[in-house]
């Protein structure tokens, strides 16, 4: 069954394939850039010709109100908290494909504290609208270009970080499907809260929430992973 060094199970389809490397688990590779539009937020093919901000605010004091389904239970979903976080989704797909890697990307964001805890998670809606999460990311900005070094965002500019620690997926997506990428801020009452403070985190407590976290998401942060059928007929 072995054939190569990445050898994996397509969810959906039953069946194994086999690659020389993460990078060729598919044979095609698609970036989706995270854009504002006047229907909504979109995850889309196209880089957007213009850069846009959109604008999220999050208050640090309080655990009343967070969404985190990064350990979801079931994996399977009839709905999910939007209540809270940014939803950026595909266009349905025209034909049943595969999508396989992990959820890697970059985000471009100016911030007004010097740090924060970025959750991204990555679903298919499937055609009868139930969610299926694929993958996530859980990671400190700070952090994003050097796990052994940490780095403060400078409030007020614009900043660029890269995320790539994932857990590696594999899954055939029906026709009709779409992608849905949830963007947030980690403020799990169980997890180590960021206060952005710069300080040593284990540090901070609740009186180094301060003002709320105010972010701007530009449109030229992307997502990108690797699909089993041209990327120029998906949709």
């Amino acid at each position: 069954m072995l054939k190569d060094k990445i050898n994996f199970e397509v969810m959906g389809a039953n069946k194994w394939k086999h690659a020389s490397s993460l990078a060729k688990m598919e044979d095609y590779h698609i970036r989706f850039y995270l854009d504002s539009a006047e229907n909504g937020m979109m995850l889309s093919e196209q880089k957007p010709a213009k850069e846009i901000f959109m604008h999220q605010q999050v208050d640090l004091t309080g655990r009343t109100k967070f969404y985190n389904d990064y350990y979801p239970d079931p994996i399977i979903k009839k709905e999910i908290d939007r209540s809270n976080g940014l939803f950026f989704i595909t266009k349905p797909f025209n034909q049943v494909v595969s999508v396989s890697g992990a959820l890697e990307g970059q985000l471009k964001a100016i911030i007004n504290k010097k740090d924060m805890d970025v959750g991204l998670i990555l679903y298919e809606i499937t055609p009868s609208g139930k969610y299926f999460q694929l993958s996530y990311y859980l990671g400190r900005a700070s952090y994003a270009y050097d796990m052994s070094k940490r780095n403060l965002l400078k409030p007020g500019e614009l900043e660029t970080i890269p995320f790539y620690r994932s857990k590696v997926f594999s899954k055939q997506l029906q026709k009709g499907s779409r992608l849905l990428l949830v963007l947030n801020i980690d403020k799990n009452p169980f997890a180590q809260i960021n206060y952005g403070t710069g300080k040593d985190v284990s540090t901070e407590s609740i009186k180094d929430a301060g003002s709320p976290l105010k972010i701007e998401w530009s449109t030229q942060s992307f997502i990108e992973f690797g699909f089993s059928a041209d990327v120029k007929s998906l949709f």
